[in-house]
């Protein structure tokens, strides 16, 4: 479990089953090493990014009131006040529950062997 109040927080996880993080303003971001896993990440002020290892499956249930929620290129659609809803990728070996309210949610794999690594850093995440 990780908790900050006012600031990031970045957690590694090589090995983990469960794992719940928040923030109250604060980006919150994580990478997994491995999976199965479970995710529950909240934040009220700041980006979500979560990175699983390449070519793992993942459900992402996820909800944010002012930003985007994001995965592999999947965007969920904005109804009035919130984007809320469920991405699947593959066998959902890692199943995520993310939600903020002012920021977005972006869900990342990791590269595979012997390609470059996607930055997860929520500064480059961004849209224009």
């Amino acid at each position: 479990m990780g908790t900050s109040v006012s600031g990031p927080l970045t957690l590694h996880a090589a090995d983990v089953q469960h794992l719940r993080a928040s923030t109250v303003s604060g980006a919150l971001t994580v990478d997994l090493e491995r999976a199965p896993a479970t995710v529950v990440a909240r934040t009220v002020s700041g980006d979500v990014v979560i990175r699983v290892p390449a070519a793992t499956g993942y459900q992402l249930t996820a909800k944010s009131v002012s930003g985007r929620v994001d995965a592999g290129g999947e965007r969920l659609v904005r109804r009035p006040g919130k984007v809320e809803g469920v991405l699947r990728g593959g066998d959902g070996a890692v199943r995520i529950e993310a939600q903020t309210v002012s920021g977005d949610v972006t869900l990342l794999h990791a590269a595979a062997p012997g390609h470059e690594a996607q930055d997860a850093s929520p500064s480059l995440l961004k849209q224009p």
